[in-house]
């Protein structure tokens, strides 16, 4: 098994790697981990309490009881499947029932997410957005899985503003909110959100991205006005791979940030992700891109534990796979070896929000 180091000997380590193949990009992959660590009320089982708390009917809930109540992608996956069964087997009140089901656990996640979520910045401590920005400031891009504001807080936390999102106020944008500009802007890092987050939105085809300096109301209280006028947030909650992937692919957003992360080069680090089959569509990029040469995985608590093992087993897996390619080409691509090399690093000892 590779060694596993502190966050701050894999950086360093990082660094010589980049000069031995000439790319000196580090880029970094955030998962719920990362947002826990600031709130552990954003753990699923917190905001499944919640969903049940603002409603989630009795029958969903018995659903959540045989899945796991911290399981909403398990409960996603078989309502979607029972919907196709049902449709297949011509069963249809019972197909209406899954479909309207599915669609209300998708609700019911962004509701939860948006109601435990701190009301404004200042309810998270300066401490932590200190720690936190000196932690994101080692990588030049950041992708993220989570839906909060977290990171996007951090990231407007000081200045001058290292990060942009592709985001931008046009004198046609109304008022209290940006749109996407796949041209980008000026500065060199950007946040891409994967799987979109609570302050996106998408409305006659045009993403928008809502902000408070124009109004004067807080994010998170326009994204809950938003959710009592069924208007929902940008955010892949499908329960599967294929299912995520299909949503991306619909939203010129979101498959934008996944062809910006298909195109990375260099090295990436992968931070509070449990490397779950269900973003294998992420994961299955990080395998096809040759130009990408090492994923750091970070593992929290003990290296033996069973989770972090299975985590081990799932990242050599990519590896694997990789050397597969590149043993099935007739030639390696010119200048490069393409091989995946894997790094592990204590996620604890990035120390990303403070103790």
């Amino acid at each position: 098994m590779a060694q596993v180091i502190d966050f701050h000997s894999a950086l360093a380590k990082a660094e010589k790697f980049g000069t031995t193949i000439k790319c000196s990009k580090k880029r970094l992959l955030l998962g719920n981990g990362f947002s826990i660590g600031c709130m552990q009320k954003f753990n699923y089982p917190a905001l499944y309490e919640k969903a049940v708390e603002l409603g989630l009917p009795q029958h969903i809930q018995k659903v959540f009881d045989y899945f796991g109540q911290c399981n909403f992608e398990a409960v996603l996956k078989a309502l979607d499947d029972g919907h196709w069964l049902a449709e297949l087997y011509d069963l249809k009140s019972s197909d209406k029932c899954m479909a309207r089901d599915y669609e209300a656990v998708k609700e019911a996640l962004a509701k939860s997410i948006s109601e435990v979520h701190p009301d404004k910045t200042s309810d998270i401590e300066t401490t932590k957005y200190s720690n936190c920005y000196s932690f994101i400031q080692n990588f030049d891009d950041i992708y993220t899985l989570n839906y909060d504001l977290l990171l996007y807080w951090t990231s407007l936390s000081q200045e001058p503003f290292q990060f942009e999102d592709y985001f931008t106020k046009y004198k046609s944008t109304p008022s209290g909110l940006c749109e996407f500009s796949p041209s980008g802007g000026s500065n060199k890092k950007h946040i891409y959100f994967l799987h979109g987050a609570l302050h996106l939105f998408t409305e006659g085809g045009q993403v928008y991205k809502r902000i408070w300096n124009d109004v004067g109301i807080s994010l998170i209280e326009q994204i809950r006005n938003g959710l009592k006028n069924k208007e929902y947030p940008l955010v892949v909650a499908e329960g599967d791979n294929k299912s995520k992937l299909k949503q991306i692919e619909s939203s010129s957003y979101l498959w934008n940030c996944l062809r910006k992360f298909n195109g990375i080069e260099g090295q990436l680090f992968i931070h509070g992700h449990s490397l779950a089959d269900q973003d294998d569509h992420i994961f299955d990029e990080i395998v096809n891109n040759l130009s990408l040469r090492k994923i750091w995985v970070g593992l929290f608590g003990d290296p033996d534990s069973d989770e972090n093992q299975r985590k081990i087993l799932k990242a050599k897996g990519m590896v694997k796979k990789r050397q597969e390619i590149l043993d099935g080409l007739s030639k390696t691509p010119k200048g490069k070896k393409g091989n995946l090399e894997l790094g592990l690093y204590q996620s604890e000892s990035a120390n990303v929000w403070g103790s």
